[in-house]
């Protein structure tokens, strides 16, 4: 039986796993921000915005132009471009520290428990990496509308809610 190679990865090799993880998500998140915009105005103004996906689009097209479709771009881009490299490039970080505490033999054995604890420790950083652009996020698109969304309304709409279910 030959011996395993373990790869001994540079700094230059996370920083690429890390700029993969950060165009992957930043673009694929990107790309939903048009319908995220609208999902958040449905759910916001649910009165106003009645009239599906597409008639929501139709809506605030009409009212701000097309642009507003794009409200929350950059921090989104920012924001999951960020997750995505400390994502990605953590998980090769933490996998090979794993590896190297415990030995290759010892990994191997115990691989699944060894990816996801990679896993669960890139994300807990990838995720505070995230959490202030996600929040600018949030407040650009619920800033748009009108100022009747309150915090007294959000709650009578959860208190609405519990009753309801």
């Amino acid at each position: 039986m030959s011996t395993p190679v373990i790869p001994n990865f540079s700094v230059s090799d996370y920083a690429k796993f890390a700029l993969a993880g950060a165009i992957g998500c930043g673009i694929t998140h990107g790309a939903m921000t048009p319908i995220d915009v609208v999902k958040t105005r449905i759910q916001l103004e649910p009165t106003v915005y009645n009239t599906g996906m597409f008639g929501s689009i139709r809506k605030i097209v009409g009212a701000e132009g097309a642009g507003a479709l794009l409200t929350g771009l950059g921090p989104t881009v920012l924001g999951y471009s960020m997750q995505g490299a400390f994502k990605f490039g953590g998980y090769e970080l933490f996998k090979k520290q794993f590896i190297d505490l415990l030995g290759y033999d010892t990994a191997k054995q115990y691989k699944d428990a060894v990816y996801i604890g990679s896993a669960a420790i890139a994300e807990f950083f990838a995720d505070i990496a995230l959490c202030p652009l996600e929040a600018t996020r949030i407040r650009l698109k619920v800033s748009v509308l009108s100022t009747t969304v309150s915090l007294q309304s959000c709650s009578n709409k959860f208190h609405t809610t519990l009753l309801n279910s």
